[in-house]
């Protein structure tokens, strides 16, 4: 695009101000990593909670994107010792809250209104602070309660600034002790086609709503919050307000053994085993059934309100399953709640997508149905770890033995595995003698029905379809008159196609054609290795090839080029 003079005078300050900001950003995460490295590569000669803090430290003074990794971290048990995940928790609800003035600020230049007109009552103190936005409560005109999701000042720039920085922050991240085993790439990589989308907040409506929409018409005990598109935009997102216990404050009381709080709460028909089965069946609800799921199902995204039923209040990652790869999930959990240990690993090598030709699979195939066997060993053994038991585990494995063997996998399956492996820890947390393959066998009995109609019914539905079948008689009638009238003709036409004779002559020319290549190849070794034949003076054909080696060999060349060219023609014919 065309910029006249003054637009650029206008924009190159601002590329040097953006300039300025990274190399400033840089040399911030920098200092940062220095400083906290040596105290995370000693941190097992010190005290047990000096690690956990100095990482959470090291995220918050870092700040914007950098948070969303210690997020992402806090629901990782298969990957961080269990004390950092819980120092890491505290990343998802205990950040510096953005003053109120500027809050309204974005409210009223987003929706172009004083919030006083669009609000009865807005509460300047935020009940959550995340990494990207702030929740406040408010109140509509009409008197509902509601929450609104502000996206913070400035962290659109930032993140986009933080992005270019992962890159070196993620190998600083690699020499750390604490993260071997953690693919930092990838997660840099999925941070990066996330975190822009996530904070646009006409996305998360769009999911919210139809999620909401999708979850109220199931028999499942879970939901979503209501949008209000009125009182929405690109940086705002006013949603229903949802009372209730977070299941991040459940699994806090399981953990110190909390029996008071506990017993109100299974008062209210909250308690961790009903809302863990609950949890289950949700993700497998939307994943299988809804084919939409919700991919950031970290604990203090998860309200259980009174009575049990499970709500989700975050939709900024939102996950999708096509019809193949449904189909290879479908195939998949059968196959384990069935112990057919071949038929699952079929069912994963089905999700390799483009499948390598003449690669030996031998190794991957051993990898993997061992670890096939141990899940579902582990499965049946309350005594086993928790890490052993999930399903979660066992796939996000499958997922780094596919690396090793370089073998690619679509990013969808990716995610859909990376959020089963977030829930079922969080599952496990709450209970952790849960009958994975029993309620994954009830799963797909409930499911059996609704499979059998959508089978029956979607092609009598198909416009596609319908039209076939109302074609039916006029293809049956030209398939009658083709094998009535074609299918003859190109019977003869075949047999007719090559006499014994010409059989012969196309294999005499063959012949001809391996016979002048052979000649080609002595008459260049005369030429490399020329000298006086000894013995007998030559025939005279001979001798007049050694006379002129070049002329004989071009004849040979141009000879296999003829002889070649009948051959194609006869074999066309």
């Amino acid at each position: 695009m065309y910029l006249t003079p003054d637009r650029e005078r206008c924009a190159m300050p601002r590329r040097l101000l953006r300039l300025a900001l990274l190399l400033a950003r840089l040399a911030q995460v920098c200092v940062l990593s220095l400083i906290c490295l040596p105290p995370l590569l000693v941190s097992g000669l010190l005290d047990p909670s000096t690690g956990p803090r100095v990482l959470r430290w090291y995220f918050v003074r870092c700040g914007g994107a950098y948070v969303k990794i210690g997020q992402l971290l806090a629901s990782r048990y298969d990957l961080l010792p269990a004390r950092y995940c819980e120092e890491l928790s505290q990343l998802l609800y205990a950040l510096r809250p953005v003053p109120a003035d500027r809050i309204r600020r974005i409210v009223e230049r987003e929706l172009a209104a004083p919030v006083g007109d669009l609000f009865r009552s807005f509460d300047d103190v935020p009940i959550a602070t995340a990494s990207l936005a702030q929740v406040h409560d408010a109140v509509l005109p009409g008197g509902e309660r509601v929450v609104v999701k502000v996206l913070k000042p400035g962290v659109e720039e930032q993140v986009r600034i933080d992005l270019i920085c992962f890159r070196l922050t993620g190998r600083v991240l690699d020499t750390l002790p604490l993260l071997r085993g953690v693919d930092v790439r990838f997660v840099v990589a999925d941070l990066s086609r996330s975190m822009l989308d996530e904070m646009d907040f006409h996305r998360e409506a769009l999911n919210t709503s139809y999620l909401h929409g999708r979850m109220a018409a199931d028999p499942i005990a879970h939901r979503a919050p209501a949008v209000h598109r009125s009182h929405s935009g690109r940086r705002v997102l006013t949603l229903e307000r949802i009372d209730g216990v977070t299941v991040r404050e459940i699994i806090a009381a399981l953990d110190r053994g909390d029996t008071d709080a506990l017993r109100a709460w299974a008062a209210q028909g909250i308690t961790p085993r009903r809302t863990a089965i609950v949890l289950f069946r949700s993700v497998l609800e939307q994943a299988i059934r809804l084919r939409v799921f919700n991919a950031d199902p970290h604990p203090s995204n998860l309200i259980v309100m009174p009575g049990g039923a499970l709500a989700w209040v975050d939709f900024g990652l939102v996950g999708w399953v096509d019809e193949r790869q449904w189909e290879i999930q479908l195939q998949l959990r059968e196959a384990l709640t069935r112990g057919r240990v071949h038929e699952a690993y079929l069912a994963l090598l089905r999700a390799i997508e483009p499948l390598p030709q003449n690669r030996d699979l031998r190794g991957f195939e051993q990898e993997v149905k061992r670890g096939l066997r141990d899940y579902l060993l582990a499965a049946e053994d309350t005594g086993s770890s928790l890490a052993h038991r999930s399903s979660g585990v066992f796939l996000m494995n499958t997922i780094r033995a596919l690396r090793r063997h370089r073998l690619p996998i679509a990013a969808s399956t990716v995610a859909l595995y990376r959020t089963i492996l977030i829930a079922d820890m969080v599952v496990l947390r709450l209970y952790p003698e849960i009958d994975w393959l029993g309620h994954m066998r009830r799963f797909l009995a409930d499911l059996t029905p609704d499979l059998l109609r959508d089978a029956v019914e979607e092609p009598l539905t198909s416009t596609a379809v319908l039209y076939r079948l109302a074609r039916t008689p006029q293809a049956v009638s030209a398939a009658v008159d083709w094998v009535a009238d074609r299918l003859p003709q190109l019977g003869r036409s075949t047999l007719a196609t090559l006499t014994f004779w010409q059989r012969l002559s196309l294999a005499g020319l063959r012949l001809l054609r391996v016979g002048t290549v052979l000649a080609g190849i002595a008459i260049a070794a005369t030429i490399v290795t020329p000298g006086d034949p000894v013995g007998a003076d030559p025939p005279s054909l001979i001798g007049l090839i050694m006379d002129n080696p070049w002329l004989a060999l071009l004849g040979c060349v141009m000879l296999i080029l003829v002889l070649g060219s009948l051959i194609r023609r006869s074999e066309s014919t």
